[in-house]
């Protein structure tokens, strides 16, 4: 039963973010060009503008803590922190880290100047919920991030299944994505920002997030 019901679930998440992506491309495929000669436009004032918005914790969280560099390919190991890729030579993926897939693909999106896909990427896949304690589970075919919910957690245990591909988990490691955890928390806190500081918070608040990351 309980496996059935998870397939449905995703089944229905799936359906759910579909409609919400083509309502995205409908609304604002007139305004692509147009938002496109703006930002190339003003690019070079944005290089010379002081990053007020960007803070110490989502710099921290967004820079791998060997090559403190901002994450190229991030990693999440057992311990729960990400690092970057190449900086964990000698170890296996599957069985001491897995991709940090929705970290990497924050940081994408930040890159594209994407930001208003960013509430999206932090729902729980599972539930279609901004999660609040994010896990990942360290396995084979691993890296993908859910929301720490009891009927979750009770799943796995009984079942022994992947919740969100319903395939079989022998050797795996079920860890605290803190990366992640700690940049929905930048992102709560920035959000709730700009709804108390009327002089910051224009017609779209999100277009005030501005992101130094290294190339």
């Amino acid at each position: 039963m309980l496996s059935s019901r998870f397939l449905q679930t995703k089944k229905h998440n799936s359906l759910t973010r579909c409609k919400k992506n083509n309502k995205r491309k409908s609304d604002g495929s007139d305004q692509t060009s147009s938002k496109r000669i703006k930002i190339n436009s003003t690019s070079k004032l944005c290089k010379k503008e002081k990053n007020t918005m960007l803070t110490p914790s989502i710099q921290v969280v967004m820079t791998c803590p060997i090559t403190n560099q901002t994450f190229h390919d991030p990693v999440v190991y057992k311990n729960g922190k990400s690092y970057e890729r190449k900086a964990l030579t000698g170890y296996q993926e599957g069985i001491d880290y897995s991709p940090n897939r929705i970290l990497k693909e924050i940081i994408q999106a930040i890159n594209d100047n994407n930001l208003s896909i960013l509430p999206d990427l932090l729902e729980c896949p599972i539930h279609l919920e901004r999660m609040i304690n994010p896990l990942i589970l360290i396995t084979q075919d691993g890296g993908q991030s859910f929301d720490k919910q009891n009927d979750i957690l009770t799943f796995i245990n009984e079942k022994q299944i992947n919740p969100l591909n319903n395939l079989p988990l022998t050797e795996y490691y079920l860890v605290d994505n803190l990366n992640l955890k700690k940049f929905i928390q930048a992102y709560v806190s920035f959000k709730n920002s700009l709804q108390n500081n009327p002089l910051q918070n224009n017609q779209s608040g999100e277009k005030n997030l501005k992101f130094h990351t290294n190339k």
